[in-house]
């Protein structure tokens, strides 16, 4: 069984924070004259997510045990469940921004962390 979203984080990520991108599914060739050949990619491209959420002191401890330890920091995918999904889980990985994989910042008694992700909404989860 693979790498899974740990139970004592929050399962849904801030809605206000939450943006959802499609992947880029052309091939795009200048040409000497005319207007650009465009082909159709193919293949099973990652959706894109940029998500935030409110986390305890306990769960941001999680959260870093979990991105540099479980999965090796973004090397290895997880299950993520799928805000839109209905609480069904998707294949996902994390994607560095900048130099880093996580960003946090205080938020009265909690943190906020923001993160971008990757997921393939029709790959097997869980090793399947």
């Amino acid at each position: 069984m693979g790498a899974m979203w740990p139970l004592i984080l929050p399962q849904c990520p801030l809605r206000a924070s939450y943006k959802r991108t499609l992947p880029n599914m052309t091939i795009r060739s200048s040409m000497d004259t005319g207007p650009d050949k465009v082909r159709y990619r193919g293949g099973h491209s990652p959706m894109t997510v940029d998500a935030a959420y409110f986390l305890t002191a306990a769960q941001r401890d999680a959260l870093e045990t979990f991105a540099m330890d479980t999965i090796k920091g973004g090397a290895i995918c997880f299950d993520w469940p799928n805000p839109e999904g209905g609480g069904n889980y998707v294949l996902a990985r994390l994607v560095p921004e900048g130099d880093g994989l996580l960003s946090f910042s205080p938020n009265g008694d909690g943190w906020n962390v923001s993160l971008r992700l990757e997921y393939w909404p029709d790959a097997p989860i869980g090793g399947e």
